[in-house]
């Protein structure tokens, strides 16, 4: 896969559940505007994020875009796609569902927190039942039902 460019809330999912350093893995690039680090600093955020983002790794690029895009979204996902947008950079980390309409109108791809762990356990990176057991612990919303055909599709790739 390409680079990424990351809004918050993968990110902030990703490190909850302790599988932020599949992205390295999975991406040869990973990117996040300056507004998604604030967001992921924040000290409303979860310490465990807050505590990661105050010595970030070396493969994670903060960058800020050099224009950002008119759209109807919060800045950390308008600098994001605006990112991306600049550096031709495909997909797009999002799982705000007005974040994702619009990364598809401008001709990205946008992929969600679980898509990053069901690529993520496809490659053997980590046990997808035990970090979904760790992902309905924290805030994540999703329909069960979305949870329940991930699972039955880890269940018939392992036999």
């Amino acid at each position: 896969m390409n680079g990424v460019v990351a809004d918050t809330s993968p990110f902030n999912y990703l490190l909850q559940t302790g599988c932020v350093d599949v992205l390295p893995r999975l991406f040869s690039r990973v990117l996040i505007p300056p507004e998604v680090a604030a967001e992921l600093a924040d000290p409303g955020a979860p310490e465990a994020v807050r505590g990661w983002m105050s010595a970030p790794p070396a493969w994670l690029e903060i960058r800020a875009p050099e224009r950002r895009l008119a759209l109807p979204a919060d800045p950390g996902e308008v600098a994001a796609l605006s990112l991306a947008v600049e550096l031709g950079v495909t997909e797009v980390l999002l799982d705000d569902r007005l974040g994702r309409e619009l990364a598809r109108g401008l001709g990205l791809r946008p992929v969600g927190t679980l898509r990053v762990l069901e690529l993520a356990g496809e490659r053997g990176l980590l046990d997808l039942p035990a970090v979904l057991e760790r992902l309905r612990a924290t805030r994540f919303r999703i329909h069960p039902d979305l949870i329940a055909d991930l699972l039955r599709r880890w269940d018939e790739r392992r036999r």
